[in-house]
């Protein structure tokens, strides 16, 4: 019995807040959840996008806050989002489907027959649209920046894309990330604006100067009055950017204080809990697919992705970059899992510690982990997995701070054939430096920030005031400081430490293969350890420098993405 196993069978076991979530599968859907003694249980019904990316650790969090106060709890991707299946059909009847199963297996899971709902954005407009107040399994509904016009909802998506990037021209998206068109269509006719309702409780956190929401809590009718609303003031620091992203905590603390006053979780369970199955597994085209928890006492997470037709020898380890969940940026993670099943090439996509669903070792919970030993320790950790299952042929894999993580890891891992690094920023860590600068920070040449300084469009904005001298000033005195002697000196160290590093990968025949965009940041700090062109990497067996053209660090661009799955696709199915 593996660890996965041993997890959904025997007692719930403790993550920093409650209980650590068991993943499921039901209607082509991928979830988790969260066991607790409690009679009534709570669904999360989510957002999806870039919202959800950003909010994926928030959400965990707050599952954990809700188990450990005694609420079950079930939470889910909606189909075609996350880790559920692709369904080009999806339109907003499959997304209701999938809430009514998603329903159903909480009840299985947890026995209870009262539930409360806890929807976000479009899933709050999912659940009203299709409320039933007579429905005897209904405790109560909590709504958190709810979407009340579906049309007003698409143009903010498209404002988002502008500033965020990654818009398709065919398609409502965000970073890549694509609302099913069907879903698209369907959302652009709600309008829950004049609609009233009633629900045993309700509760509503409004993002500050949203009207409508605040007055969806007016329409929103229980026996006691009106919707509790609270404002949801912390809402923008959980979706600016997945690696800075917060979780929302005091509108999280107002949502239990609610719970507890208005829908208490109660202990005695009204009917026999149904078994949870040893595994739920996803059957997709050409791809099986199941939620893993690893490491001690399960404390990580991945999706292991594997072929569907034949059993793999090879296995690829894809680690996170930064704080960005397991699904990938434009779930480019998902994409690149399933790509490579249908090359005999299985998967596991990952969360580190404190990164998604991966939890930190204990004593960590509020340390810096980017860049740490402690990833390094947790691809060990996925690899050792992954060779217990079978695989003997591993490929590692990353970007940004991934790349370092597998890089650094490799090592370590005997069965590691070959190491991918993505869009590398480090090649050794400074031990001076903080991550909050190196996430912040230029690692341009000197050169490249001057150009930058001096090029009349920047100079025009910079007279206009648009652009503040100051950032590009404190840039080129960063990279003049790295000039100086101390400075040079350190740096010379940490460039005999990276080729040291890769000739004793090569020294014992693994292959390392660097993949960076031609204008990314890391290209010169990998010409500067292996000369222009990275020309040097010639000189250890198998290394390599691979150059990905128009794309931006987070490899937006569908182009750039299917490039970075071409070379994985071939270094992994060379064995």
């Amino acid at each position: 019995m593996n660890l996965t196993d041993q997890i959904l069978s025997g007692a719930p076991r403790p993550g920093p807040s409650g209980t650590v979530g068991r993943p499921v599968a039901f209607a082509g859907c991928a979830g988790l959840y969260h066991p607790a003694p409690g009679a009534t249980a709570v669904l999360m019904v989510g957002t999806w996008g870039y919202e959800a990316f950003c909010q994926a650790r928030a959400r965990r969090i707050l599952a954990e806050r809700l188990a450990a106060a005694g609420y079950p709890v079930l939470r889910y991707d909606h189909p075609g989002t996350g880790d559920s299946l692709d369904d080009g059909a999806a339109d907003l009847a499959g997304w209701s489907a999938a809430l009514a199963a998603a329903r159903v297996r909480l009840e299985e899971l947890s026995g209870a027959e009262r539930i409360v709902v806890v929807a976000e954005g479009v899933g709050a407009a999912l659940v009203l649209a299709g409320l039933d107040p007579d429905a005897p399994w209904l405790a109560g509904f909590a709504a958190l920046a709810p979407v009340v016009s579906g049309r007003t909802h698409l143009r903010e998506i498209q404002a988002l894309g502008a500033m965020v990037g990654g818009t398709l021209p065919d398609a409502v998206a965000v970073a890549g990330f694509r609302l099913p068109p069907g879903v698209a269509a369907d959302l652009g006719r709600i309008d829950l604006r004049s609609a009233e309702f009633h629900v045993p409780a309700a509760f509503v956190a409004a993002r500050p100067a949203r009207n409508t929401e605040e007055a969806l809590a007016g329409r929103l009718h229980t026996p006691s009055g009106p919707a509790e609303l609270v404002a949801y003031a912390d809402y923008e620091a959980s979706v600016g950017d997945p690696t800075r992203a917060e979780p929302p905590r005091a509108t999280h603390d107002a949502l239990l204080s609610w719970l507890a006053a208005a829908v208490p979780a109660g202990h005695a369970r009204p009917r026999p809990v149904a078994a949870a199955p040893a595994s739920d597994e996803l059957v997709g085209p050409g791809f099986v697919e199941v939620g893993v928890r690893f490491a001690e006492a399960g404390r990580l997470y991945g999706v292991l992705t594997s072929p569907a037709a034949r059993a793999a020898r090879t296995a690829v380890v894809i680690a996170n970059a930064g704080r960005d969940p397991h699904v990938g940026w434009a779930r480019f993670g998902v994409d690149l899992a399933r790509g490579l099943a249908a090359h005999g090439v299985a998967a596991l996509r990952v969360d580190l510690s404190a990164v998604g669903e991966g939890l930190p070792p204990a004593g960590a919970e509020d340390a810096e982990l980017l860049y740490s030993v402690i990833h390094q320790d947790d691809v060990v950790a996925a690899a050792d997995f992954l060779v217990g299952e079978g695989f003997g042929d591993l490929v590692l894999t990353g970007r940004c701070s991934g790349a370092y993580a597998v890089l650094h890891a490799a090592p370590r891992i005997a069965a590691a054939r070959a190491v991918v690094p993505v869009n590398i920023l480090r090649l050794v860590w400074d031990p001076r430096e903080s991550v909050a600068a190196a996430i912040a920070g230029d690692v341009r040449p000197i050169g490249a920030v001057a150009k930058q300084a001096l090029d009349p469009r920047i100079v025009l904005r910079i007279l206009k005031g648009e652009v503040d001298p100051r950032n590009l000033l404190r840039r080129l005195a960063g990279r003049v400081a790295a000039r100086l002697p101390a400075a040079r000196a350190a740096e010379r160290a940490r460039r005999r430490a990276a080729r040291d590093l890769v000739a004793g990968l090569a020294a014992r025949g693994t292959t390392v293969a660097f993949v960076s965009g031609k204008t990314d940041g890391g290209v010169g700090l990998i010409e500067d350890a292996f000369g222009p062109g990275g020309a040097e990497l010639s000189a250890f067996s198998g290394a390599s420098l691979r150059l990905v053209a128009d794309t931006d660090h987070n490899l937006t661009p569908a182009a750039a993405r299917a490039s970075v799955a071409g070379i994985l696709a071939a270094i992994a199915g060379a064995s």
